[in-house]
């Protein structure tokens, strides 16, 4: 369906009624208080210039703060601003904002997010972490979002980079990097509690508490609860999709008069609910999930000058997940229990090489240990492995005119015990002709490994009508590793103190992409799909963002996304053009955000979102949005009250083959936070 007709038709049906009802509710109270002065937070970056925000340090992109304008990357910074004025409860929504980004609700706790085209529940070209440390799992080759259940208020940032980032990051950083980073316990002294209910998450809330410890150190602890419930989804069968998360946790910063800063963190979890499994197979539909984990880290940074500095880093994380079928326990279960156990261990130093480089190497080491509980249906065969990577990377970035061009290079080695050796190197180039403009492009190579599931599953459906049978999916030892080969340009611009603008293009190709194929059966009623290397593909398109401030209290943020996939099988093998997966994103998405400053410490937001259909998957197009309005009586007291997906009855956005199809329904919910 043409983009245009879709806006168009759902602006003549639903836009207008909104901003209608929105203005006539708020704009009488803007015009009676017209001398009085808009407030908002002392803490509220809307009150920063453009320029400014363009001037935000950013991490993840070269490994080493350098400012958002000067970043030859696709790079995009929510702040934690952001995040409260989003008024979204779960890191999954609040990076629908970003461009490039694809973020689909399944259900109630399952997500399919990914960068840049190939997504799914458990996508696995987008590598995620926090402070740091990697969330991605060697299992799936994917991120359980649904474990990615943080404290927000603690958020500082999260930087999200489009395009690779293996050349620093390591195999599995293909199509992009989020980076969740947390704030100081320096920045989070004294109590903070917050308390909400809603229809859809009737029960949530978190409690943190900051000290001091000596003359230069800060510490905080922290606990959270949230609760979701179906209310806010409408399934075709009745089942349950309930979700419950429990996790505390604690940071601890110190800083030395010599230089010298150390972080230790950690956080235990525990999350459980029920889901369902598609009618037309032999399992039941009462699927109860269950997962604990836990991490620490441990980081300590030595300053050597301003032009030299060392990082040592090293955590540990520990992850279970257990699905069981309540109605029969002994048979029928479609999933198998895992635990990943991971140490890693890392150093980077920095330096300057004469005037005009900038030296940044760095070496690690990875041990993985991964168990699975096999089930009657599904088995991972052996039900152990360890696996290990030691990697080492350089990135040298060269001054070839002061403050107007760079050009950075680098590269990564990995080397693992299942694959050999990946080298993935990148080439970027940034030119600044002014303090307005900057112009940037790159070249980039990137690997994905394949996951363990890919490698080693026997996963079996038992067929009883019309005709006995089984269906199984097989693993396969001899796949090799997907590859990308990755070309971009950018432009950012700060047209003017109010107005900036930021666009990305890019053209991707992958080589050896996995999927499964069918192959030959040994007996009649049985077939077989086996994972392999079976096609090739192109991705291009183009990603916009811009930020306007029309006046004082009013800021205004658009993003827009348009991207192409050209997939081509491997002729050669039989029934390689199973894709659905490959081609599960959709063609057009846009993101409109307004936020106001209003008088007597009131603030409104609205969030208006456009999702194109995704053909392949049978999703069609759909328009919503979500508005926030607040209000502190107090200055250490907000009152916030949240209406979320409220255009439409309900909208399917994803469909995953073993989840029950969930259309997303409207929501409201309200919040209290308490800062004392």
């Amino acid at each position: 369906m043409n983009l245009v007709h879709c806006i168009r038709k759902h602006l003549l049906q639903r836009y207008c009624t909104l901003f209608s009802v929105f203005f006539f509710a708020v704009l009488p109270s803007f015009v009676f208080s017209a001398a009085a002065e808009p407030t908002s937070p002392d803490d509220d970056l809307l009150n920063l210039d453009i320029q400014d925000l363009m001037d935000l340090s950013i991490f993840s992109a070269s490994k080493t703060s350098q400012p958002l304008s000067k970043s030859p990357a696709a790079a995009f910074v929510i702040t934690n601003e952001d995040i409260r004025r989003s008024g979204a409860t779960t890191i999954s929504d609040v990076l629908r904002m970003v461009p490039g980004l694809q973020v689909a609700q399944i259900d109630a706790h399952d997500w399919a997010v990914t960068s840049r085209g190939f997504n799914w529940r458990f996508a696995n070209k987008l590598l995620v972490l926090i402070d740091g440390r990697t969330v991605y799992s060697s299992v799936y080759s994917g991120v359980y979002w649904d474990a990615v259940d943080i404290m927000l208020e603690d958020v500082d940032r999260i930087e999200v980079i489009r395009g690779p980032g293996a050349s620093l990051w390591g195999a599995n950083a293909v199509n992009g990097v989020i980076n969740i980073l947390t704030k100081s316990s320096k920045d989070t002294q004294g109590t903070l509690v917050t308390a909400g209910s809603g229809s859809t998450e009737p029960v949530f809330g978190s409690v943190r508490y900051g000290g001091t410890m000596q003359e230069r150190g800060h510490y905080r602890v922290y606990a959270k609860h949230h609760s979701w419930n179906d209310n806010g989804f409408s399934m075709n069968e009745d089942t349950d999709t309930g979700w419950q998360t429990l996790q505390g946790g604690f940071r601890m910063d110190y800083q030395s008069f010599n230089g010298e800063n150390f972080t230790l963190q950690g956080d235990i979890y525990q999350n459980n609910g029920e889901n369902g499994e598609p009618e037309g197979t032999s399992q039941t539909c009462d699927l109860d999930t269950n997962m604990t984990g836990g991490n620490i880290l441990g980081r300590w940074t030595h300053t050597f000058s301003a032009q030299s500095e060392s990082t040592y880093q090293m955590y540990y994380s520990h992850f279970e997940r257990t699905e069981d079928n309540q109605d029969d326990p002994l048979v029928d279960d479609t999933t198998f229990g895992i635990r990943e156990d991971t140490l890693d261990l890392e150093l980077q130093h920095r330096f300057n090489l004469g005037n005009i480089q900038d030296i940044l190497w760095g070496a690690g080491y990875r041990y993985i240990q991964d168990r699975a509980e096999n089930r009657f249906s599904s088995n991972l065969e052996p039900d152990r492995k360890s696996s290990s990577i030691a990697s080492c990377f350089l990135q040298d970035t060269i001054t070839l005119k002061v403050d107007i061009l760079t050009l950075t290079l680098g590269s990564k080695i990995e080397h693992y015990t299942n694959y050999g050796t990946e080298i993935q190197p990148s080439a970027r180039l940034m030119w600044t002709p002014d303090d307005r403009n900057s112009f940037w492009a790159a070249f980039s190579r990137a690997a994905r490994t394949p996951s363990w599931i890919e490698q080693s599953v026997r996963f079996t459906i038992v067929l009883s009508d019309p005709f006995p049978g089984t269906i199984s999916i097989l693993g396969n030892d001899d796949i090799e590793p997907e590859e990308l080969l990755a070309y971009e340009v950018g432009y950012r611009t700060v047209v003017t103190p109010e107005l900036s603008f930021d666009c990305a293009l890019f053209y991707n190709e992958y080589h050896h992409l996995i999927n499964v194929t069918s192959s030959t059966s040994s007996s009649p009623g049985e077939i077989n799909f086996v994972f392999d290397n079976v096609m090739d593909a192109e991705t291009y398109g183009v990603e916009i963002s811009s930020d306007w401030k029309p006046l004082s209290w009013i800021t205004l943020k658009a993003a827009y996304t348009w991207m192409d996939i050209c997939l081509h099988p491997d002729i050669s093998i039989t029934g390689a053009n199973n894709s659905a997966n490959a081609k599960s994103n959709p063609a057009h998405q846009v993101s409109l955000r307004s936020m106001f400053d209003l008088p007597h410490a009131t603030q409104a937001d609205i969030w208006l979102r456009y999702v194109d259909s995704i053909e392949a998957l049978g999703v069609d197009a759909y328009l919503t949005a979500d508005i926030r309005l607040a209000w502190k009586p107090r200055k250490n007291i907000e009152l916030s009250l949240v209406g979320r997906n409220i255009l439409e009855s309900k909208h399917l956005e994803f469909l995953q083959d073993e989840i029950v199809p969930t259309e997303i329904t409207p929501s409201v919910y309200g919040k209290i936070t308490w800062n004392f």
